[in-house]
């Protein structure tokens, strides 16, 4: 067989399968959601080299399930080719609820509870600017939200927001979006990593970037527009009242 045209060599490829393990690894905190997807015929074995070298050279904790998927009957050429195609069918033997697929141009599939969503991935992780904990109105990463102060005297309707104790917030927490390693302590007690916590509270999660907390380090002390922690609830004697708007 005459030799057409050569994309790339070994060497390339090789480099190119480092660059999207990692890739993959960065982008997704827990690689326990993902599962890779090869497409047939040729997606199945880069699909299988890609779990190898996550598992061999970056992440040992789990190797990543890879599954089947057989497109022929959906290929845009199908008309054209010559002989019957063969058909052996899809074979995905892993539960896909709550796993990531990745797919080209930066676009990714999930699948979150009775819908599959698809969205654009940013690069990297969620934007990381911060701000001192305060008062008043300001805008982080293009989204607005706003702080009140109130006297516990004041005439307030903690059933129509969200509401914390002012007197509970550390001196050095900060207002921010998610990142990897946050926890939140529900009313009633009981702390879980945040990303369990948004999955309980069905977030997809092509939203949980957008989301804007106030936290003290990896302690997640309120989550605008959805939940506040226990931790700085409102009690008998507290004080100071503050509304997360």
């Amino acid at each position: 067989m005459k030799l057409k045209s050569q994309i790339c060599d070994a060497k390339a490829l090789n480099r190119a399968i480092s660059r999207i393990a990692h890739e993959t690894v960065e982008r997704n905190e827990n690689i326990n959601d993902i599962i890779l997807v090869g497409i047939k015929t040729r997606g199945v074995p880069f699909a299988e080299r890609l779990s190898d070298f996550i598992y061999d050279k970056i992440d040992n904790s789990k190797k990543i399930p890879v599954g089947i998927l057989d497109i022929t009957f959906y290929r845009d050429d199908l008309e054209h080719i010559k002989e019957m195609p063969v058909v052996s069918g899809s074979d995905i033997k892993e539960n896909i609820n709550g796993k990531t697929v990745i797919l080209p141009r930066g676009i990714a599939a999930a699948r979150e509870y009775d819908k599959i969503a698809l969205h654009k991935k940013t690069d990297g992780d969620a934007p990381t600017e911060s701000i001192p904990f305060k008062m008043g109105a300001f805008t982080i990463n293009g989204s607005t939200v706003e702080i009140k102060l109130y006297d516990a005297d004041d005439t307030i309707d903690l059933k129509t927001g969200l509401y914390a104790d002012f007197d509970k917030i550390p001196d050095k927490a900060v207002i921010r979006r998610r990142k990897t390693g946050d926890k939140f302590t529900k009313f009633g007690g009981g702390t879980k990593s945040l990303s369990d916590f948004l999955t309980d509270k069905k977030i997809p999660k092509k939203d949980r970037d957008n989301l804007i907390l106030v936290a003290d380090k990896d302690e997640v002390l309120a989550i605008f527009g959805l939940a506040v922690s226990d931790k700085v609830k409102i009690n008998e004697n507290t004080k100071k009242i503050i509304k997360f708007i």
